[in-house]
């Protein structure tokens, strides 16, 4: 079972049509096993055998349309899940954004950029200085607390055997077949330890918002509380009705622009931690 926010996820596949995904899906998501939030749904994730041979999966009662071969069985799985995020999310009155999320001093770092903004590299180098992991991706709020879904920190895929840039050359590899006809790839990934991952949410008055971009060398500035706003407006996934109720409370928010995560940490904490 894994925990994506409120929702409880159970596993329920054939080891003999589907041998060792369950296993390899709790490994990849395995910082979501314990709740951070308490649990208010319950589902099952199902692999379903099709007639023409192939699967279809099903969640929520609700079977996808789409057949997959075996062969992809954990991506198709994953395709499932995520597109139910949203929706979970939305239900249950809470924001869903494309950010990271670190934890430190007991604050909490909303990282926000577009994919590739380098919101891994960021958390990856703030956890090897002793930040505590939440997540690289997904990032919630109710409006009240601010909480992660600590899937696996990972990074682009890469064809497999080929080389990565030196920061990632330690990192273990996940292998994906993201299609039918596609070859395997490996993707640099780090399954955080229980030790090391944030567990329970922190307060909107706790936390900070950092835009993020890479650049040639490594700037910060104060961003206003409109640019703040903006930030969150543009990484979430939906924007719910009603006012935006928590901008107003929460800490500071930076634009940081990076070419070397750690010297960019250094500039941050700095700007976060000068009161601490």
């Amino acid at each position: 079972m894994i925990h994506i926010s409120h929702v409880a996820v159970e596993f329920a596949f054939d080891e003999v049509a589907a041998p060792g995904m369950q296993a390899e899906l709790l490994r990849r998501w395995a910082g979501c096993r314990t709740p951070v939030i308490p649990t208010r749904h319950r589902t099952t994730l199902v692999l379903e055998p099709d007639p023409q041979g192939d699967f279809r999966t099903r969640i929520d009662g609700v079977t996808f349309p789409q057949r997959h071969p075996a062969s992809i069985h954990l991506k198709a799985a994953e395709t499932c899940l995520y597109d139910r995020f949203i929706p979970w999310h939305r239900e249950a009155g809470a924001l869903l954004m494309h950010t990271g999320m670190m934890v430190h001093r007991g604050r909490g770092v909303v990282f926000a950029a577009p994919s590739g903004g380098g919101k891994s590299s960021l958390c990856l180098a703030a956890l090897q200085r002793g930040w505590r992991y939440f997540t690289d991706d997904l990032t919630a709020t109710d409006g009240r607390r601010f909480w992660g879904v600590p899937r696996a920190l990972q990074f682009d895929p890469v064809p497999r055997g080929a080389a990565v840039i030196d920061r990632l050359a330690h990192l273990p590899r996940f292998e994906w077949v993201l299609g039918p006809a596609s070859d395997p790839v490996e993707q640099p990934a780090l399954v955080v330890p229980d030790e090391q991952r944030a567990d329970a949410p922190v307060a909107v008055g706790d936390v900070h918002v950092v835009t993020v971009a890479q650049g040639n060398d490594d700037q910060i500035r104060a961003l206003g509380p409109g640019e703040t706003a903006a930030a969150l407006v543009t990484a979430a996934f939906e924007w719910p009705a009603g006012p935006v109720r928590w901008v107003g409370g929460l800490r500071p928010g930076y634009a940081l622009t990076w070419a070397t995560p750690e010297t960019a940490l250094d500039l941050l904490e700095s700007c976060l931690f000068e009161d601490a």
